[in-house]
């Protein structure tokens, strides 16, 4: 059974467990200026704070989070995002990441960290056998 085929009803499946592993992945989280502003505001600062204290410039990209810089990005010791109520795309589409479905390799190496999705599975493979 391909898991990368059975996306969409696997991500059905997907509830957030609230580990804060996603956060600490390696990559990158790129922001816009909607994000910034957004994020600003949440945290109850101005524009150009939030532009000199969290954001990075990457190859012409502005980066709130990447392997080298806030590789926390905004995670608080209890696992909480301090910006859970703006936070970017990437964080809100998680695990929907087209890199993530690329194969069923990636997959289960993202299920590996990411319990929300590796009980997604469990549960689409549960459903798939009782029907």
């Amino acid at each position: 059974m391909s898991l990368t085929y059975h996306r969409k009803d696997i991500l059905s499946h997907f509830t957030c467990q609230n580990t804060g592993k996603c956060c600490l992945s390696p990559g990158y989280v790129y922001v816009n200026q909607e994000n910034i502003a957004s994020m600003s505001r949440e945290l109850n600062v101005s524009i150009d704070f939030f532009m000199n204290h969290f954001v990075t410039r990457i190859n012409g990209w502005d980066v709130i989070a990447s392997p080298t810089f806030r590789t926390h990005c905004f995670l608080e010791p209890n696992n909480r995002c301090e910006v859970y109520l703006s936070r970017p795309d990437a964080c809100r589409t998680y695990p929907d990441w087209d890199a993530i479905w690329e194969s069923e390799d990636t997959i289960q190496k993202e299920a590996q960290s990411c319990e929300g999705l590796n009980r997604a599975i469990t549960k689409f493979k549960r459903a798939i056998k009782e029907s």
